[in-house]
């Protein structure tokens, strides 16, 4: 899995998206600023899904889409934090800096200041909790 484009500057908000054969494309709120459960990833189906893809807003307001990967090969999401510490040592405050989509073969994140990473999954990686695409 390569990166669609490549960041030259750092990002607004990222956020996913699942498109599907049968029915509108879901998306997620940027940076997952929606409270409710059922904006969240995890809640969406998977019958039909086509695509899962990371978007990224740059600070013009033009949406890109960085990765994608293909319905049946589609993992999870998974949100990169930072957290922040207090005075007595202990977390706190956290915040989003990135977004990580992993697939049957890889784990492709974008962070926020532009970057992207992709690296192979290990063949050990617990691969049975995942369905890949056929819940």
């Amino acid at each position: 899995m390569l990166p669609l484009m490549q960041p030259k500057e750092p990002l607004r908000a990222l956020r996913w998206k699942f498109e599907y054969a049968d029915k509108s494309a879901r998306v997620g709120a940027w940076d997952d600023s929606a409270p409710e459960e059922s904006a969240k990833a995890w809640k969406q189906p998977r019958q039909g899904l086509l695509f899962a893809c990371i978007e990224a807003k740059d600070h013009y307001g033009v949406i890109h889409r960085i990765f994608e990967c293909a319905g049946p090969d589609f993992c999870n999401l998974q949100w990169e934090i930072a957290a922040q510490l207090n005075t007595k040592g202990q977390p706190g405050r956290y915040r989003i800096i990135g977004l990580t989509l992993v697939s049957r073969y890889h784990r492709a994140t974008l962070f926020h200041k532009g970057q992207t990473s992709v690296e192979k999954r290990d063949a050990d990686d617990l691969d049975n909790h995942y369905f890949f695409g056929k819940v």
